[in-house]
């Protein structure tokens, strides 16, 4: 990949056209993608946040002691990350 990063001018994060990922910036450009879906498909908010909880690791879906649920995402968890990017303004 060196030599298609050279030749697009592509510097990377060490000068030579390599990109060394950082684990937050890539779980951030993933969240954005992830939040650009949802908009192109048209889900609204309710109904991201209740996709995203049906997977494993991307939030907790919890019952209030009124029998309604409720969502609780880990502050800079997946789901969390997705709902903000899908918050911001376009």
């Amino acid at each position: 990949m060196v030599p298609l990063a050279q030749a697009c001018n592509f510097p990377g994060s060490r000068g030579d056209g390599v990109h060394l990922w950082k684990e937050a910036e890539r779980a951030e450009l993933r969240a954005e993608l992830d939040a650009a879906y949802f908009h192109l498909y048209g889900i609204q908010h309710e109904d991201a946040e209740y996709m995203l909880s049906t997977f494993t690791n991307t939030g907790l879906l919890l019952k209030d002691e009124r029998g309604l649920q409720q969502y609780l995402w880990r502050p800079r968890g997946i789901g969390d990350l997705v709902l903000r990017a899908f918050d911001r303004p376009q």
